[in-house]
């Protein structure tokens, strides 16, 4: 299974799966921040500031947009970007060359410090996944009080849920039910 860093923050926002009505935003549970930045190992001290955390939150709103209107095959919008674009437009990227054990790499230096580079990070995944995956693979869970985020791998393109054990087998027992109540009426 892919994963994404940006598809993590997007999903960051829960919804329980038999309930819609109970939510929890991830973003502000330190320790599954703390496992977050260990995942995709990136630095940043604990709590998150108040200022990052709207900034973060705000990218995942935006982000989410993005792909909501891309999974309805509607058309996007320029100025839908703008979010993304100016996180990423105010990192100083730094590239040297390296050369060891007969080999070169390439070292990467950010400007930014902590959560402001996290958050760059973020934006960064997101646009990498856009331009090196494409739009069709990236889809939002056919399931309404689900709405995760998810990566279709499938050959046609055809999956509906991020996960079809719990949101496949939900919607697939409520048609079920729907049915049969229409049959007994």
């Amino acid at each position: 299974m892919m994963e994404f860093l940006c598809i993590d923050i997007m999903n960051s926002d829960r919804v329980d799966w038999q309930n819609a009505d109970i939510k929890r935003d991830m973003l502000e549970d330190e320790k599954w921040l703390n496992e977050l930045l260990e995942k995709w190992e990136l630095e940043a001290s604990s709590p998150i500031d108040t200022v990052s955390l709207k900034k973060l939150k705000a990218l995942r709103k935006q982000m989410y947009a993005i792909v909501s209107t891309l999974s309805n095959g509607d058309e996007l919008q320029r100025d839908q970007l703008n979010e993304v674009n100016n996180i990423l437009e105010d990192m100083s990227t730094h590239v040297r060359m390296d050369y060891k054990n007969n080999e070169f790499t390439l070292e990467y230096s950010y400007s930014g410090q902590r959560w402001f580079l996290v958050i760059w990070h973020v934006a960064k995944s997101f646009a990498d996944k856009l331009c090196n995956y494409g739009t069709t693979r990236f889809k939002v869970c056919d399931n309404e009080d689900c709405g995760w985020v998810f990566y279709d791998q499938s050959k046609n393109k055809s999956r509906r849920w991020c996960d079809d054990k719990v949101c496949g087998n939900i919607m697939k027992v409520r048609r079920f039910r729907s049915r049969k109540k229409e049959n007994e009426n």
